[in-house]
């Protein structure tokens, strides 16, 4: 977590292999990773999360969303999820307040601009993820 970054790693399993992918991920990591914190595995898919859970159940997941189905909630609490990753968009003050009160941490992809990014820290997103660091700096998002 040097400089306030932390990893992410979003599991994109081959279809038909999401369960065994995240269960060789954690194996390797539980194996080889010796830094704290460790990192986050996410995935849009339940079963590359639940093969995770199963290999190392003490590594933290996030379930990641491209569109909130009604029971978003339940399916993160099933995973034994720490934080819910969602679509910039979706993250409004009622989805925030109800990820809050569910006890996830948040955070939202793909931010690239200052403004959605002030919006998102204004609503008490935790995390950003972005594919443009150089659009922004991060040091001037408060003000």
């Amino acid at each position: 977590q040097q400089q306030g970054c932390a990893l992410n790693i979003e599991l994109k399993p081959d279809a038909g292999r999401a369960a065994r992918t995240g269960g060789v991920v954690a194996r390797l990591l539980q194996r080889e990773w010796r830094q704290a914190p460790p990192p986050l595995l996410s995935s849009f898919q339940f079963e590359a999360l639940e093969g995770a859970r199963a290999a190392a159940p003490q590594w933290p997941r996030a379930l990641l969303f491209e569109h909130l189905p009604a029971d978003w909630l339940r399916r993160a609490r099933a995973l034994d999820c720490v934080a819910i990753v969602a679509q910039s968009r979706l993250w409004t003050a009622a989805s925030v307040d109800a990820a809050r009160a569910a006890g996830f941490r948040l955070a939202a992809y793909t931010v690239n601009s200052a403004d959605e990014a002030r919006r998102l820290l204004a609503l008490g997103v935790d995390a950003l993820i972005t594919d443009r660091v150089d659009a922004f700096d991060p040091g001037g998002l408060a003000d």
